[in-house]
């Protein structure tokens, strides 16, 4: 039987039965990391969308847009508890194990749909004549970007399909 224990991610124990690992000053879990990391994956796929229309140096740096990506690669890993340790099997309960296996399901068909839809504006772009990578600096804008997206998505979807219980649920 699945059992959800929402003290658990709220930091809201009573005294004397916090465990040692979430002993801090503010919740172990922020209501608002669900939206920063939601902006995050919109702003990476946006910076990778407007990358080919600004004009380029011809190769001769990592384009802005590249490193504004790099900076969001690993935001989840430091503030999200479901991107911190893995899949350990004695991390989670059973209920946080099947949404976060869930989410990562979710996650990689949605980056298939984003890689084949990348590709799929290339192969549309060329023939047309639009707005398209042209040189490397584009295209490490893409990847990153991608990267970017890959490793925040996971712990997104984790993030919403944990639920966040209200106030009197966590007494």
């Amino acid at each position: 039987m699945m059992h959800y224990d929402s003290r658990r991610w709220t930091g809201r124990y009573r005294p004397g039965e916090m465990p040692s690992e979430f002993r801090t000053t503010h919740p172990y879990r922020r209501r608002a990391l669900r939206w920063v990391l939601l902006a995050i994956v919109i702003g990476s796929i946006g910076i990778a969308v407007a990358q080919p229309l600004f004009p380029s140096d011809g190769g001769a740096g990592l384009p802005f847009g590249a490193l504004i990506a790099l900076v969001v690669v690993n935001v989840a890993a430091g503030q999200s508890p479901f991107a911190r340790a893995g899949m350990k099997a004695d991390r989670y309960d059973e209920f946080e194990r099947v949404a976060l296996e869930r989410a990562t399901s979710h996650a990689y068909s949605a980056l298939s749909v984003l890689a084949a839809a990348a590709f799929g504006w290339c192969a549309f772009a060329s023939a047309r004549d639009l707005p398209m990578p042209h040189h490397w600096g584009d295209w490490a804008t893409w990847a990153i970007t991608f990267l970017a997206v890959a490793s925040n998505l996971p712990a997104m979807l984790a993030e919403f399909m944990v639920p966040m219980p209200g106030d009197d649920e966590a007494q």
